[in-house]
């Protein structure tokens, strides 16, 4: 493991823990449900599941994505039917939409429009936290994620 993996894994851990902690004490934790955070720190990335295609009727997919400092993010890829839009809360979130690299910073939002080429990373030494929200996914993108999940060793959540 790297020292950015390590570093991203024990914050991912410790958010964990802070969450027991608070609703040890009493807190309302609710809106932060562990069953629906998936660990990616393999690959430098972390994310809680806001509201799953089974909660929109298939509408949307949304969810708090957290990337870790030096996250080189996926492939250039496209979604052929589902608009994507990015909306960070803090860090700077580096984003190619087509082939234009842009710096997002927290309060500012992109969206790519279905069928459009596109990544994201982290090419800062900070952690950068985002909504991240998929308009009209396929039904396959939940499975998809399951995939992903599965082949980094986590399970995703029903």
């Amino acid at each position: 493991m790297t020292r950015h993996e390590v570093t991203f894994a024990r914050s991912a851990r410790r958010e964990l823990e802070a969450l027991e902690t608070a609703q040890d004490k009493g807190a309302d934790v609710a809106s932060t449900d562990h069953d629906r955070v998936l660990g990616f720190a393999p690959i430098g990335m972390w994310r809680e599941i806001t509201k799953s295609t089974a909660d929109t009727g298939g509408e949307l997919f949304e969810a708090i994505n957290v990337l870790a400092p030096g996250f080189a993010g996926p492939p250039l890829h496209i979604h052929p039917q589902a608009a994507e839009s990015y909306e960070v809360l803090s860090g700077t979130l580096e984003v190619c939409v087509g082939r234009q690299w842009r710096q997002v910073a927290p309060g500012e939002s992109v969206t790519v429009p279905a069928g459009t080429p596109h990544t994201l990373r982290n090419g800062s030494g900070a952690e950068v936290r985002q909504v991240i929200v998929s308009v009209k996914p396929p039904q396959r993108f939940m499975r998809g994620m399951a995939v992903l999940g599965s082949l980094l060793g986590y399970t995703l959540p029903a």
